[in-house]
């Protein structure tokens, strides 16, 4: 805990509790699982890969625990009840991010891998169709996948890391006349780029070309 809350010196009124449950029985498997409410995180670790110490358990309990942390800091600072997945996960993978990077738990070049696979995850939930109907349907790849990527495109436009973006928005949440401020500081070209991704059919399209093509802001 004392790394992410580096990064975050108040992440909620209180560290959360965690209550972590692990079965260990199922053969040839390694999930993990998680749930946040306010202020509680509960973490299931089953199958035999958690019987031991090994660099992918490493891996997925820091980010798994940085993604639900960022859960706990979205809900103390906003109510999540009536967002769009896409909107409130793609928002705790983008602060997930920042925790890791600004605690030391992950290199730059760790972010840029994960940033590299999220939009392959990404670019597979393209080929089912338009990003919007799949957000509708709650497609978790969409959602976590193309949700972060939306959103990242944003905060590298704004200059903004993705906790400062998170709060813009939430502020704008709370007085609605800050988020068309928030928008108009986002170039049109990235408007219309963010608006083709996510409601235009691109099945059929490079799906990693359209993604490199909307960061570059030429979508």
């Amino acid at each position: 805990m004392p790394a992410y809350r580096a990064a975050f010196p108040t992440i909620a009124p209180d560290d959360p509790v965690f209550e972590v449950t692990l079965d260990d029985s199922v053969a040839g498997q390694m999930n993990i699982a998680a749930t946040t409410d306010v202020n509680v995180i509960r973490v299931r670790l089953t199958g035999e890969g958690w019987s031991g110490l090994t660099a992918q358990g490493d891996a997925l309990l820091k980010q798994n625990t940085a993604h639900e942390l960022a859960h706990v800091w979205q809900l103390a600072r906003l109510d999540a009840v009536w967002e769009p997945r896409w909107l409130h996960e793609g928002f705790a993978e983008l602060v997930a991010v920042d925790i890791l990077v600004r605690s030391g738990l992950w290199s730059v070049a760790d972010r840029d891998r994960w940033r590299d696979r999220t939009d392959g995850r990404c670019e597979n939930a393209m080929k089912t169709g338009a990003l919007a109907g799949r957000f509708a349907v709650g497609d978790e790849a969409a959602a976590y996948a193309c949700g972060y990527v939306v959103l990242d495109v944003v905060a590298v436009r704004l200059g903004m890391t993705g906790a400062e973006l998170f709060l813009a928005y939430a502020d704008a949440v709370e007085h609605p006349e800050k988020m068309m401020q928030l928008a108009d500081a986002v170039r049109i070209d990235t408007l219309s780029g963010l608006n083709r991704f996510v409601f235009e059919d691109l099945s059929r399209a490079n799906g990693k070309w359209v993604i490199d093509a909307l960061r570059a802001g030429r979508l």
